[in-house]
């Protein structure tokens, strides 16, 4: 899957802009990690749609480790 977080990166340049770090995928499961920037908080707190959007990408990476490379996937509907 090393080459799948690769792909990745090279693709969805937003993972990078948000600082999210793939450190698995397999078989329907995807692990994400982030460091929390100071240009990511709001009130002192994490803003929400930083993590909305940290959620959204693991759910997706999860729904690619089963249908790639012939398949693809989108969110029409997010609620947290």
């Amino acid at each position: 899957m090393i080459d799948l977080i690769k792909q990745l990166y090279d693709k969805i340049l937003y993972y990078s802009t948000l600082g999210f770090e793939i450190q698995q995928i397999s078989n329907g499961r995807a692990h994400f990690e982030m460091e929390i920037r100071k240009e990511l908080t709001q009130f002192g707190m994490i803003h929400g749609g930083v993590l909305a959007s940290l959620i959204d990408s693991t759910c997706a990476c999860a729904a690619f480790s089963l249908i790639l490379p012939n398949g693809n996937t989108t969110t029409i509907d997010l609620q947290i």
